[in-house]
């Protein structure tokens, strides 16, 4: 499964109390988060955005290694395949296409 999204890694900077920026690592911008209205909270939103493209690579590995434990029929406190259809809509949500 390809991402049509930049690659990461993104990091935040912080440009005062309320807005933040995120960009890749060579400086090719993603976003502004400009929110006053959740001051204190910017710069924890701008984090989890910049963090995208690392979850969802974490999520596509523990998808092939849940896939693996519902082929085996491993059985845990969570059923794998729950898990796996979760991570599975996780990983969807993160790659669909914007709606216009």
């Amino acid at each position: 499964m390809t991402s049509k999204s930049t690659p990461g890694p993104w990091q935040v900077i912080k440009y005062d109390a309320v807005t933040s920026w995120i960009e890749t690592k060579n400086r090719s911008p993603i976003c502004l988060i400009a929110v006053r209205l959740m001051e204190g909270k910017t710069e924890a939103n701008a984090q989890l955005i910049a963090s995208a493209p690392e979850l969802l690579e974490a999520c596509k590995l523990a998808a092939k290694y849940v896939a693996k434990m519902v082929a085996d029929d491993i059985q845990t406190a969570m059923p794998p395949q729950t898990a796996l259809d979760r991570i599975e809509q996780a990983i969807t949500n993160a790659t669909k296409e914007v709606e216009r």
